[in-house]
Protein backbone atom coordinates (compact mmCIF):
# COMPACT_ATOMS: atom_id res chain seq x y z
CA UNK A 1 0.00 0.00 0.00
CA UNK A 2 1.09 4.02 -0.55
CA UNK A 3 1.84 5.84 1.90
CA UNK A 4 -0.02 9.11 2.34
CA UNK A 5 0.72 12.65 4.32
CA UNK A 6 -1.53 15.53 4.78
CA UNK A 7 -1.44 18.08 7.28
CA UNK A 8 -4.66 18.52 8.80
CA UNK A 9 -4.10 21.60 9.87
CA UNK A 10 -0.65 23.60 10.84
CA UNK A 11 -0.55 26.86 12.89
CA UNK A 12 -0.47 28.26 16.22
CA UNK A 13 -3.82 28.21 16.22
CA UNK A 14 -3.56 24.39 15.98
CA UNK A 15 -1.26 21.20 14.65
CA UNK A 16 -2.65 17.88 13.92
CA UNK A 17 -0.34 15.71 10.55
CA UNK A 18 -2.58 12.45 8.84
CA UNK A 19 0.05 9.37 7.66
CA UNK A 20 -1.60 6.73 6.38
CA UNK A 21 -1.40 3.45 4.38
CA UNK A 22 -4.19 1.16 3.22
CA UNK A 23 -6.42 1.18 6.35
CA UNK A 24 -4.01 2.19 9.06
CA UNK A 25 -3.75 5.66 9.89
CA UNK A 26 -1.04 7.91 12.75
CA UNK A 27 -1.69 11.12 13.75
CA UNK A 28 1.25 13.22 14.78
CA UNK A 29 -0.38 15.83 17.46
CA UNK A 30 -4.25 16.55 17.87
CA UNK A 31 -4.28 20.54 18.37
CA UNK A 32 -7.78 20.10 16.73
CA UNK A 33 -11.16 19.34 18.01
CA UNK A 34 -12.50 16.18 17.52
CA UNK A 35 -15.04 16.47 15.00
CA UNK A 36 -12.46 18.63 12.89
CA UNK A 37 -10.00 15.61 12.77
CA UNK A 38 -12.86 12.76 12.07
CA UNK A 39 -13.51 15.26 8.92
CA UNK A 40 -10.07 14.99 8.39
CA UNK A 41 -10.02 11.35 8.21
CA UNK A 42 -13.59 10.77 6.76
CA UNK A 43 -12.19 12.69 3.35
CA UNK A 44 -9.27 10.00 3.34
CA UNK A 45 -11.90 7.36 3.68
CA UNK A 46 -10.91 6.86 7.37
CA UNK A 47 -12.64 7.01 10.66
CA UNK A 48 -11.20 7.46 14.58
CA UNK A 49 -10.97 2.87 14.57
CA UNK A 50 -8.68 3.52 11.30
CA UNK A 51 -5.75 5.41 14.08
CA UNK A 52 -3.40 3.47 15.40
CA UNK A 53 -1.87 6.06 17.39
CA UNK A 54 -1.17 9.40 18.26
CA UNK A 55 2.45 10.71 18.30
CA UNK A 56 2.42 13.80 20.17
CA UNK A 57 5.66 16.31 19.52
CA UNK A 58 5.64 18.39 23.11
CA UNK A 59 3.05 20.18 25.26
CA UNK A 60 2.13 23.34 24.20
CA UNK A 61 -1.39 23.65 23.84
CA UNK A 62 -2.00 24.30 19.86
CA UNK A 63 -0.41 20.52 19.36
CA UNK A 64 -3.24 19.17 22.10
CA UNK A 65 -7.40 19.84 22.33
CA UNK A 66 -8.64 18.01 25.41
CA UNK A 67 -12.19 16.85 23.78
CA UNK A 68 -10.01 14.82 21.47
CA UNK A 69 -8.15 13.71 24.38
CA UNK A 70 -11.35 12.43 25.88
CA UNK A 71 -12.26 10.60 22.22
CA UNK A 72 -8.85 9.03 21.74
CA UNK A 73 -9.77 7.43 25.79
CA UNK A 74 -12.94 6.51 24.59
CA UNK A 75 -11.48 4.69 21.26
CA UNK A 76 -8.94 3.37 23.64
CA UNK A 77 -6.04 5.14 20.93
CA UNK A 78 -2.31 5.08 22.40
CA UNK A 79 -0.75 8.70 22.86
CA UNK A 80 2.85 7.87 22.19
CA UNK A 81 5.76 10.13 22.91
CA UNK A 82 9.36 10.36 24.83
CA UNK A 83 8.72 9.96 28.95
CA UNK A 84 9.85 13.60 28.98
CA UNK A 85 7.20 14.75 26.96
CA UNK A 86 4.84 12.65 28.96
CA UNK A 87 5.94 13.27 32.09
CA UNK A 88 5.20 17.03 31.69
CA UNK A 89 1.75 16.65 30.46
CA UNK A 90 0.61 14.97 33.28
CA UNK A 91 2.38 17.89 35.45
CA UNK A 92 0.93 20.69 33.32
CA UNK A 93 -2.38 18.86 32.56
CA UNK A 94 -3.67 17.22 36.20
CA UNK A 95 -7.00 17.57 35.74
CA UNK A 96 -7.83 16.37 32.02
CA UNK A 97 -5.38 13.77 32.78
CA UNK A 98 -8.08 12.26 34.30
CA UNK A 99 -9.77 11.07 31.75
CA UNK A 100 -7.64 10.53 29.76
CA UNK A 101 -8.01 6.35 30.03
CA UNK A 102 -4.67 5.63 31.13
CA UNK A 103 -3.71 5.60 27.15
CA UNK A 104 -0.64 7.69 27.35
CA UNK A 105 2.57 5.82 26.47
CA UNK A 106 6.00 6.25 26.67
CA UNK A 107 8.62 5.47 23.64
CA UNK A 108 10.72 3.09 24.12
CA UNK A 109 14.25 3.68 25.54
CA UNK A 110 15.49 2.78 22.18
CA UNK A 111 13.39 5.64 20.64
CA UNK A 112 12.39 3.24 17.96
CA UNK A 113 8.20 2.24 18.51
CA UNK A 114 6.49 -0.74 15.61
CA UNK A 115 2.98 -0.26 15.16
CA UNK A 116 0.80 -2.06 12.98
CA UNK A 117 2.11 -0.49 9.14
CA UNK A 118 4.42 2.11 10.93
CA UNK A 119 7.92 2.38 12.35
CA UNK A 120 8.44 5.36 14.25
CA UNK A 121 11.73 7.16 15.52
CA UNK A 122 11.01 10.86 17.91
CA UNK A 123 14.55 12.77 17.49
CA UNK A 124 15.27 16.05 19.76
CA UNK A 125 14.38 19.74 18.11
CA UNK A 126 15.20 22.44 20.06
CA UNK A 127 12.14 24.61 21.17
CA UNK A 128 10.97 25.89 24.40
CA UNK A 129 8.75 22.99 25.81
CA UNK A 130 8.33 21.76 29.15
CA UNK A 131 9.46 17.76 28.63
CA UNK A 132 11.41 19.23 25.60
CA UNK A 133 9.81 19.07 21.53
CA UNK A 134 10.52 16.48 19.27
CA UNK A 135 10.15 15.37 14.97
CA UNK A 136 9.47 12.09 14.22
CA UNK A 137 10.50 9.45 11.65
CA UNK A 138 7.57 7.34 10.33
CA UNK A 139 8.29 4.88 8.11
CA UNK A 140 5.82 2.42 6.10
CA UNK A 141 6.64 -0.56 3.42
CA UNK A 142 5.06 0.50 0.48
CA UNK A 143 5.29 -1.13 -3.70
CA UNK A 144 7.96 0.57 -3.84
CA UNK A 145 9.71 -0.50 -1.01
CA UNK A 146 10.39 1.18 2.81
CA UNK A 147 9.50 4.76 1.97
CA UNK A 148 10.12 7.45 5.34
CA UNK A 149 8.38 10.92 6.34
CA UNK A 150 10.20 13.16 8.56
CA UNK A 151 8.30 15.88 10.58
CA UNK A 152 9.43 18.96 12.72
CA UNK A 153 6.87 21.28 13.08
CA UNK A 154 8.33 23.47 15.97
CA UNK A 155 11.89 24.56 15.84
CA UNK A 156 13.68 27.37 17.35
CA UNK A 157 17.04 27.13 15.66
CA UNK A 158 18.73 24.37 13.29
CA UNK A 159 21.98 22.93 15.42
CA UNK A 160 24.65 21.22 13.64
CA UNK A 161 23.39 17.70 14.19
CA UNK A 162 19.51 18.19 13.28
CA UNK A 163 19.73 17.88 9.87
CA UNK A 164 20.96 14.46 10.16
CA UNK A 165 17.77 13.59 11.30
CA UNK A 166 16.24 13.81 8.08
CA UNK A 167 18.78 12.43 6.09
CA UNK A 168 17.35 9.04 3.73
CA UNK A 169 13.68 11.01 3.93
CA UNK A 170 11.14 10.83 1.13
CA UNK A 171 8.66 13.37 2.81
CA UNK A 172 10.09 16.44 4.88
CA UNK A 173 7.12 18.13 6.65
CA UNK A 174 9.59 21.04 7.87
CA UNK A 175 8.46 24.35 9.87
CA UNK A 176 8.65 27.50 8.06
CA UNK A 177 6.81 29.70 10.46
CA UNK A 178 7.59 33.66 9.86
CA UNK A 179 9.31 36.33 7.24
CA UNK A 180 11.88 38.20 9.33
CA UNK A 181 11.23 41.49 8.19
CA UNK A 182 7.01 40.95 9.06
CA UNK A 183 7.94 39.83 12.72
CA UNK A 184 10.15 42.64 13.36
CA UNK A 185 7.79 45.20 11.90
CA UNK A 186 4.70 43.34 13.66
CA UNK A 187 2.66 44.72 16.64
CA UNK A 188 3.95 41.91 18.72
CA UNK A 189 5.74 42.69 21.87
CA UNK A 190 9.31 42.99 21.76
CA UNK A 191 9.64 39.67 24.24
CA UNK A 192 7.05 37.87 21.71
CA UNK A 193 9.86 38.58 19.03
CA UNK A 194 12.67 37.93 20.65
CA UNK A 195 11.39 34.43 21.76
CA UNK A 196 10.40 33.38 18.30
CA UNK A 197 13.70 34.43 16.77
CA UNK A 198 15.37 32.80 19.16
CA UNK A 199 13.73 29.58 20.72
CA UNK A 200 10.17 29.81 19.31
CA UNK A 201 10.32 29.06 15.33
CA UNK A 202 12.10 29.07 12.31
CA UNK A 203 11.85 31.76 9.79
CA UNK A 204 11.14 31.03 6.32
CA UNK A 205 15.07 31.67 5.23
CA UNK A 206 15.72 29.67 8.18
CA UNK A 207 13.93 27.15 7.23
CA UNK A 208 15.04 26.90 3.40
CA UNK A 209 18.37 26.91 4.75
CA UNK A 210 18.12 23.88 6.83
CA UNK A 211 16.78 22.03 3.48
CA UNK A 212 19.33 22.77 1.45
CA UNK A 213 22.28 21.42 4.36
CA UNK A 214 19.52 18.06 4.45
CA UNK A 215 19.50 17.44 1.26
CA UNK A 216 23.74 18.05 1.07
CA UNK A 217 24.26 15.23 3.40
CA UNK A 218 21.38 12.89 1.91
CA UNK A 219 22.61 10.28 -1.10
CA UNK A 220 19.10 10.14 -1.66
CA UNK A 221 16.69 13.34 -1.96
CA UNK A 222 13.11 14.23 -0.86
CA UNK A 223 10.20 13.75 -3.09
CA UNK A 224 8.66 16.79 -1.23
CA UNK A 225 8.86 19.36 1.49
CA UNK A 226 5.80 20.53 3.16
CA UNK A 227 6.18 23.69 4.80
CA UNK A 228 4.23 24.09 8.34
CA UNK A 229 3.50 26.06 11.22
CA UNK A 230 3.08 29.23 8.89
CA UNK A 231 2.61 32.28 10.95
CA UNK A 232 -0.99 33.89 10.10
CA UNK A 233 0.55 37.68 10.76
CA UNK A 234 4.10 36.75 9.84
CA UNK A 235 4.19 34.69 7.12
CA UNK A 236 2.29 34.23 3.69
CA UNK A 237 2.22 31.34 1.90
CA UNK A 238 3.31 32.65 -1.12
CA UNK A 239 6.35 34.29 0.81
CA UNK A 240 7.12 30.88 2.22
CA UNK A 241 6.64 28.64 -0.71
CA UNK A 242 8.78 31.18 -2.83
CA UNK A 243 11.68 31.56 -0.38
CA UNK A 244 11.54 27.62 -0.18
CA UNK A 245 11.31 26.77 -4.14
CA UNK A 246 14.04 29.62 -4.61
CA UNK A 247 16.35 28.17 -2.11
CA UNK A 248 15.99 24.83 -3.37
CA UNK A 249 16.98 25.87 -7.09
CA UNK A 250 19.82 28.30 -5.75
CA UNK A 251 21.06 25.11 -4.41
CA UNK A 252 20.70 22.95 -7.55
CA UNK A 253 17.90 20.72 -6.19
CA UNK A 254 14.85 22.51 -8.36
CA UNK A 255 13.54 19.12 -8.56
CA UNK A 256 12.38 18.90 -4.98
CA UNK A 257 8.71 19.63 -4.93
CA UNK A 258 7.55 22.57 -2.40
CA UNK A 259 4.24 22.05 -0.80
CA UNK A 260 2.35 24.45 2.06
CA UNK A 261 -0.20 23.78 4.82
CA UNK A 262 -2.99 25.80 6.06
CA UNK A 263 -3.50 26.80 9.22
CA UNK A 264 -7.04 25.50 9.06
CA UNK A 265 -7.63 23.65 5.94
CA UNK A 266 -5.98 19.83 4.92
CA UNK A 267 -3.21 20.39 2.78
CA UNK A 268 -2.75 18.37 -0.56
CA UNK A 269 -1.83 14.58 -0.47
CA UNK A 270 1.69 13.97 -0.90
CA UNK A 271 2.06 10.33 -1.52
CA UNK A 272 4.62 7.87 -1.60
CA UNK A 273 4.60 4.33 -3.53
CA UNK A 274 2.39 6.02 -6.05
CA UNK A 275 1.95 9.83 -7.24
CA UNK A 276 4.14 12.20 -5.43
CA UNK A 277 1.06 14.31 -4.52
CA UNK A 278 -2.49 14.85 -5.36
CA UNK A 279 -2.79 18.63 -6.06
CA UNK A 280 -6.36 18.42 -5.63
CA UNK A 281 -8.39 20.02 -3.03
CA UNK A 282 -9.19 17.40 -0.47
Amino acid sequence: MPLHVQTLGSSSGGNSTLLWSGGSAVLVDFGFGPRYIREGLQRNGLDWSDVRAVLLTHIHNDHIDFLTLRRLAEQKIPVIAPAAVLQAFRRQYRGPMLSSGGILEPLPKTGVRELDAFQFTAFEVPHDAQGGCYGYRIAAATPDGVRQVSIATDLGFADDGLPLEFVGSDIVVLESNHDSDMLENSSRPEWLKKRIREVGHLSNDQSANLMGRILTLSRTHPRAVLLAHLSQECNTESIARDVMTNALQGFGFEHVDVAVSHAAAPSVRLSLGGDVSDSSKP
